[in-house]
């Protein structure tokens, strides 16, 4: 066999199979970027980058971009910041003290108290007109501090401790001298007097621990415990030998509501309103010592106990020092009933008998003058 003519059918198997393995290789390439499966390029760490072993992934490299978008949400946020109610009731409140700060107040009161109730104290004899009247016994001016202590959280909220004190008021009135011209009104006496007199201190101070809830920007209401001690004695004399003491103690328990609000406020002053008052448990004693008609004794008496009531009101300009550091000057006045009055119980100044009157009252008031620092 001849093998002369074979040329051209070597040429053309060399070029059909050229062809075959140009296009199985273009077929492999077209199945190698259509069929790779999903589950495989998201494991492919060294080949697309985007598996779920990836950089992007294991926290070794940034965020992506589409997550940065969503902050996280911290439960450490202030209160305060808007998004963030804050927590209910007023006890959560106050023990949420998230960037609380303190503040002190000290302030310095000079108090003025009203007279007692109209009572006669001395007659005329023997015309048996009124010489003497508790009504006027005009008290000069108490002066005593007041100090307070605040801690306040992010939402305005605190719990406030307050003490002041206050003594002494008094009073004084002597009768002219008149020869058996003045009669006891306050006991049963045949003795005359040339003279009399009649001296009436008092004293007065205060604790209280109260929360304050924010509720608007411009106004807190207030709650809590107050103790409130009125101290109260009257001393009558009577030329030539009669003498009478009358001692009476409150010590008032109880609780009170109010607000504190802020009525103006400028760059350079502000204007700060107070009301508050409550309800009390007064445990009032009174002790009588007298030398009445030549006969001497002594009576105590603390029964019945009864109800008392206490409210305040206050007006205090605050202007600004420093950032931290406010002068105030204000007004506080207070209004006490039910209580037990020594110019009360002289109407039954009895050496067999004593009783215990507390249907007092009183009115006090003055002006503060005080400095306020925060931090």
């Amino acid at each position: 066999m001849r093998f002369t003519n074979l040329k051209p059918w070597v040429h053309a198997v060399l070029l059909a199979g050229t062809f075959v393995a140009t296009g199985s290789a273009a077929f492999a390439a077209e199945f190698d970027e259509a069929v790779v499966p999903e589950a495989v390029a998201a494991d492919d760490i060294d080949g697309l980058g985007m598996g779920r072993n990836s950089a992007q992934w294991s926290g070794q490299g940034e965020v992506p971009q589409e997550l940065s978008e969503y902050p996280e949400y911290s439960q450490q946020q202030d209160c305060c910041e808007d998004g963030c109610d804050p927590p209910y009731g007023m006890i959560n409140r106050l023990i949420d003290n998230k960037h609380a700060c303190w503040t002190f107040r000290t302030d310095a009161l000079l108090l003025w108290r009203d007279s007692p109730r109209s009572r006669p104290l001395f007659d005329t004899s023997p015309g048996g007109l009124t010489a003497l009247n508790a009504n006027q016994l005009n008290s000069t001016p108490a002066a005593g501090p007041r100090f307070s202590l605040f801690r306040t959280n992010g939402c305005g909220d605190a719990l406030e401790l307050t003490y002041f004190r206050a003594a002494n008021f008094r009073a004084q009135n002597t009768l002219p001298t008149v020869t058996g011209g003045y009669a006891p009104a306050f006991a049963p006496s045949p003795s005359t007097y040339n003279s009399a007199s009649a001296n009436l201190g008092a004293a007065l101070q205060s604790f209280e621990l109260n929360g304050r809830m924010t509720v608007a920007p411009w106004i807190q209401l207030l709650g809590g415990f107050r103790w409130f001690q009125w101290e109260e004695t009257l001393q009558l004399t009577a030329v030539p030998a009669d003498v009478v003491n009358v001692a009476c103690m409150n010590d008032l328990y109880g609780y009170q509501i109010g607000f504190d609000s802020l009525l103006l406020s400028t760059k350079w002053l502000r204007l700060e309103g107070l009301m508050k008052g409550g309800a009390y448990y007064n445990n009032s004693r009174q002790t009588t010592t007298a030398n009445v008609a030549g006969t001497a004794f002594s009576t105590r008496a603390d029964t019945p106990k009864g109800a008392a009531f206490v409210g305040e009101v206050g007006l205090t300009g605050v202007m600004p020092i420093t950032r931290n550091i406010d002068f105030r000057v204000g007004y506080l006045g207070l209004w006490l009933q039910g209580l037990a009055q020594p110019t009360n119980q002289t109407a039954s100044i009895d050496p067999t008998a004593a009783t215990l009157n507390t249907t007092g009252t009183a009115v006090v008031q003055g002006v503060t003058l005080g400095v306020e620092g925060r931090w």
